[in-house]
């Protein structure tokens, strides 16, 4: 719908929080987009992010308390689940998973038990996340830039049961009992002078 005009016009460079029942925002300083948990009660986003790609400092926000706190440096970062930030840091290969409740980045270890829940075979690719209903989506890369194909799987973690199992280019989860689903773009048009061709 129409954005409320109490909302001032976005300066350009700030993370900014708006709640659409109160109708106020909040300006979290200059940022990146925020992203939120599946569950809603807490966001995440980089705070003062170094263009192009450079670290910022990733920031986590409680939306219950509105208690701030860092978790660490990072480039990219978004939920895994309620309690599970995954963090991608710029060419040091050091990316990580913080955990919430704990405070802690996990070690790979923990990692590789929690991705045995979510997929078929034991490896981890840090690309699973846990949609609204508690299910695991897991995505597997099948093939390269600039039209990445891959397979998704949807687990049940309760009883490891394998509820879907596709391909995809991009699936993501779309609130209770729901994904939204990107197709594998069929290739047309002649290629360009690097070789690509546009899809839909």
């Amino acid at each position: 719908g129409p954005k409320p005009t109490t909302f001032a016009p976005w300066d350009g460079t700030s993370t900014l929080l708006y709640d659409l029942q109160a109708h106020t925002e909040t300006n979290l300083g200059p940022g990146s987009l925020g992203r939120f948990s599946p569950d809603g009660t807490k966001i995440v986003w980089i705070a003062n992010p170094q263009p192009p790609f450079m670290d910022g400092d990733v920031m986590l926000l409680d939306l219950v308390t509105m208690r701030g706190q860092s978790i660490g440096p990072g480039y990219g970062a978004s939920f895994q689940s309620n309690t599970r930030v995954a963090v991608s840091r710029n060419g040091t290969g050091n990316n990580y998973v913080f955990d919430v409740e704990s405070g802690q980045q996990l070690t790979d270890d923990d990692l590789r038990t929690a991705a045995a829940y979510a997929s078929p075979t034991a490896s981890f690719d840090g690309d699973t996340v846990v949609t609204a209903n508690g299910y695991y989506l897991r995505r597997e890369y099948r093939s390269d830039s600039p039209f990445p194909r891959s397979r998704f799987y949807l687990t049940d973690p309760s009883t490891r049961e394998l509820l879907l199992n596709f391909e995809a280019y991009l699936v993501v989860p779309a609130g209770s009992g729901a994904l939204a689903v990107a197709t594998v773009p069929q290739l047309t048009g002649t290629r360009d002078a690097s070789g690509y061709r546009t899809g839909t």
